[in-house]
């Protein structure tokens, strides 16, 4: 959810979330995106209808799952760009068809981590208030009830983001 928070401090004219589940598109409404559950058999469909049949500029994949890198080939317009932030398990595998990324001339950045200038960058927007990530925050845990907060960040239900407080 951070990159809808970052994508409409650029003043982007529209966000869609595609999310695997009910928390996480109850979630995503809270920032006025449109929202499709990753399973959706129409999902393709939703993002032309409200692309103009173009597709989308910039698609985020925000998880290790391949199956959305897959998605986010279809729902990119030609000349759009993927950028994959979520982290693969080790000896993860698909079966990609490279003549739609060529044909597309779609372009696909990976990032592991963060340069100086972008974590600079992000700390201004928060600091500056462009972007307010307090409502990224789900849950507070105590330090106390730290393994609690670990085992739940561990699990991700429900979980946006976990702050642990002293």
């Amino acid at each position: 959810m951070m990159g809808i928070k970052i994508i409409k401090s650029k003043q982007s004219n529209k966000e869609i979330v595609v999310a695997p589940g009910p928390n996480e598109i109850e979630y995503a409404k809270k920032f006025d995106a449109v929202t499709i559950r990753s399973d959706s058999s129409s999902a393709s469909d939703i993002i032309k209808s409200q692309t103009g049949n173009k597709g989308v500029d910039v698609v985020i994949i925000a998880t290790g799952n391949l199956k959305a890198l897959l998605d986010a080939i279809n729902f990119v317009r030609k000349g759009g760009t993927i950028i994959v932030f979520g982290v693969p398990s080790k000896g993860a595998k698909i079966d990609l068809d490279m003549s739609d990324v060529y044909s597309k001339n779609i372009t696909i950045i990976n990032t592991y981590a963060a340069s100086d200038i972008d974590t600079k960058e992000a700390l201004e927007m928060i600091s500056t208030k462009k972007i307010n990530v307090k409502q990224l925050i789900t849950h507070k845990y105590t330090l106390s009830d730290v393994q609690k907060a670990f085992e739940h960040a561990k699990t991700g239900k429900d979980a946006m983001k976990i702050i642990i407080n002293n």
